[in-house]
This record gives structure tokens, sequence and C-alpha cells, in this order.
């Protein structure tokens, strides 16, 4: 996808980068674990940096599809005038970023076979055991930590992607885990959003009548993300379940 001409750089195109570049990171803390010398930081750094510009892309495409759902009126037209614009630059710094570390990406692929060699059965067994484990304890308790919330998502990813590598049918039986996991990612975008709006209003200078239009924009985001963690909870336990059960057969 790094090769991918501009003319294609489509809200789908930068979603699959991240996706695929997370999928890269997950499958390297596996190859991490087995084999504690890989320099997973050091190999990651160039895709790091175009994640992070694509989620920027992505983050404002979100943010855009979302405020259009919204009713329609003087401030949310304004709002989406400035998300155009904030679309434009940091599309821009994202083909800079592409451009300058291309040529990198290739030399670090190369660099990852020799350790990926390492991993075998055990202690891959070991792996799974251990973000299983870790999984379980965030998620143990009656009601999930907001504060932590989306580092839990990070380890479900992680755990995840490196399921559906190494054992796709697993994926069945685990779909309550996938089905959490996607549901904080829209209760992250919500709060990702009302944060702008917040930063939105702090960097201007709002009439009575805009500010007005603002918090009601943001009373109607913040409802949906506090929907979003109440299904999140209810879910939770049934994916906890799932993760229990995955962790009795990789014992057995």
């Amino acid at each position: 996808m790094v090769d991918d001409p501009v003319r294609i750089y489509s809200p789908a195109y930068f979603h699959r980068l991240r996706v695929e570049i997370k999928k890269m990171n997950a499958v390297l803390g596996l190859v991490k674990f087995c084999s504690p010398d890989f320099p997973r930081k050091r190999i990651l750094k160039p895709y790091k940096e175009l994640s992070k510009s694509a989620g920027e892309v992505r983050e404002i495409q979100l943010e855009e599809a979302i405020i259009r759902k919204l009713p329609r009126g003087p401030f949310t037209i304004q709002y989406l005038t400035v998300l155009k614009e904030m679309h434009g630059n940091k599309k821009k710094h994202f083909i800079e970023i592409k451009t300058r570390v291309n040529s990198e990406l290739r030399k670090r692929e190369l660099k990852i076979i020799p350790y990926a060699d390492e991993i075998n059965p055990i202690n891959m067994a070991g792996y799974f055991a251990e973000i299983t484990g870790d999984c379980i304890s965030q998620m143990d308790g009656n009601r999930l930590k907001t504060s932590l919330i989306h580092k839990l998502r990070m380890r479900l990813k992680e755990f995840f992607y490196n399921i559906e590598v190494i054992q796709p049918d697993a994926k069945k039986s685990l779909k309550k885990i996938n089905l959490l996991q996607d549901l904080i990612g829209k209760w992250h975008d919500y709060n990702v959003i009302i944060t702008h709006l917040d930063n939105f209003k702090r960097r201007n200078k709002l009439n009575l009548r805009d500010g007005a239009r603002l918090q009601k924009t943001k009373a109607d985001l913040t409802s949906r993300a506090a929907q979003l963690l109440t299904r999140i909870n209810s879910v939770k336990d049934e994916a906890l379940t799932e993760l229990h059960q995955l962790k009795l057969a990789g014992d057995n």
C-alpha cells in the first residue's frame, strides 16, 4: 500500500493502511516476545510516523462523516469548512512523510526475517497466555475504567490480529471480543471529536449563538458516547467469557 499512487488516497485507503500497520505492530509484538533482542521500536519507527500521520487524516475524515450526520445548521456548516481545510493540510503532510520514509520501509522489512525465524509453538503459547491474562485482568470487575479503555483496545487488537494470522479458525469463537474492540473504537472516535470541539471553542471567539450551537453538537456527541459506553460494558462480560474459554483451552 505504501506504493499506491496519490489519486487513490480515499478515506478507505487511510483506514486500510493504518489497519495493516497495526497488524504488523501486533505480529512484531509476538516476535519481540519470542526473541527479546529484537529491536521492535527501531524497526517500527518509520511505520509509526507514517501511521500517526495517516491517523491524523483519518480522524478528520471520521469527524466529517459524524458531523454530517448531525442536524444541519450554521455551526455545523462552519465547522465542516474548517475541517475541509485541515484535511487538505494533513493529507499534504502525509504525502511528504510517505515520500521520505518509503525506501526506508523496505530495508526494515528485511531485518525482521531472522528474528521471526525464532518463533516456535512453545514460546508462541507463552505469548498468548500472557496477552490473554493481561486482557482478562483489565476486563475483570463490574465496569471498565474509562481511563484504561483505549489501552485495553490496543491489547485486544494485538491479541486479535495475531490470532487472525496464527489461528484463523479461532476467530469464529471470538465474535464478542471483536465486537468489543470495535465498539471501543467508535467510543474513542466520539471522544476525540468532543476534544476537538473544545479546542475549536478555545481557539475561536464565538458569539453566543455559535457557542450555543457548539454546545448542542457536543451534547449530542456526548450522549452518543455514553450510549456506546453502556453497550461496551454490556458486551464486556461476554467477551471476558470468550477469553476465559480460550485460556482454558490453551492451558489444556
